[in-house]
């Protein structure tokens, strides 16, 4: 999704479609522009994957914890470029 200030976010839903409160994952960091793809491992752990908001790296992945918590043992603090 996108927030209030067209920053991307990632969220959790539970099985009734509402937020799930247990799932905390952060704004995508400022640099991401856009989502463009996104899988959930059989950990648990996301990773989300889009382009550069100002254009000079690319292909950005993160990985986020089952928690929705960066994954700072991923790329550089929990973002790979």
């Amino acid at each position: 999704g996108q927030d209030g200030d067209g920053k991307p976010f990632v969220s959790r839903l539970l099985a009734n479609g509402a937020p799930d409160p247990a799932f905390a994952a952060p704004a995508v960091p400022d640099r991401l522009g856009a989502v463009s793809a996104l899988g959930v491992g059989a950990s648990g752990k996301v990773v989300v994957a889009g382009t550069d908001r100002e254009g000079f790296l690319g292909v950005q992945v993160l990985r986020l914890l089952s928690s929705g918590a960066l994954d700072t043992s991923f790329g550089r603090a929990g973002v790979a470029s």
